[in-house]
C-alpha cells in the first residue's frame, strides 16, 4: 500500500499508468484488494478508463463483479457515469453481472447514465431485458430524471423502450 492507503494496482489505475498496472498484475497483485473507499481495481479501471485488454484482464480476476464500494457503487455504475461504453458492454456481458444493483442512495447504472446525459449508454442498458427501468432513486425513475433534467435524447430512448415515468 502507498501513503494514501491504496493498493499499488489501484493507484496505478487511478494515475492511468497502464504499464505499471500490467507489471503489477504480472507480479501477482490482487485486483480484489480495496482502498479506504472500498474500491477495487475494477472500480478504478471503470472510473478512469484503460485499454480494453487490461480491463478484461482485471475483470477476469475479480471475485465479485457486482462488488460495491463504501457507497455500494459498482464498476458498472462507474463505467456508465464516466461514459466508458466499451466497459459497460463488457460488464453487461459478464455472466455474474447484476445490471440492477442499487447504490446506497438507490441509484442504478441507468440512473447514472441518464444523470450524466450519456444517451449511447442509456440505449445500451435499456437494450438488455434484464434492466429494470422502474427502479427509483429519490422517488424518481430514470425517465422522470431525464424529463426533470431536460435530457430529451435520454428521455426519448427510455420512452421507446417502454420505461415508466412514475
Amino acid at each position: 500500500r502507498n501513503d494514501n492507503g491504496k493498493p499499488p494496482l489501484n493507484a496505478a489505475l487511478e494515475a492511468k499508468d497502464e504499464d505499471a498496472a500490467e507489471a503489477l498484475l504480472d507480479g501477482g497483485d490482487d485486483p480484489n484488494l480495496v482502498d479506504w473507499c472500498g474500491r477495487n481495481a475494477l472500480h478504478w479501471a471503470a472510473k478512469k478508463g484503460c485499454r480494453l485488454p487490461l480491463f478484461h484482464r482485471i475483470l477476469g480476476m475479480i471475485h465479485n463483479v457486482n462488488a460495491g464500494d463504501n457507497n455500494r457503487t459498482t464498476p458498472l455504475m462507474r463505467a456508465a457515469r464516466q461514459n466508458h461504453l466499451d466497459m459497460v458492454v463488457s460488464l453487461m456481458n459478464h455472466p455474474g453481472i447484476d445490471v440492477n444493483v442499487q447504490s446506497s442512495d438507490n441509484w442504478t447504472a441507468l440512473h447514472w447514465a441518464v444523470e450524466k446525459n450519456r444517451p449511447a449508454i442509456v440505449a445500451q442498458l435499456v437494450s438488455d431485458d434484464r434492466v429494470d427501468t422502474s427502479l427509483k432513486a429519490y422517488n424518481c425513475t430514470p425517465l422522470k430524471l431525464a424529463i426533470d433534467r431536460g435530457l430529451h435524447e435520454c428521455a426519448k430512448i427510455l420512452r421507446e423502450h417502454g420505461a415508466p415515468e412514475e
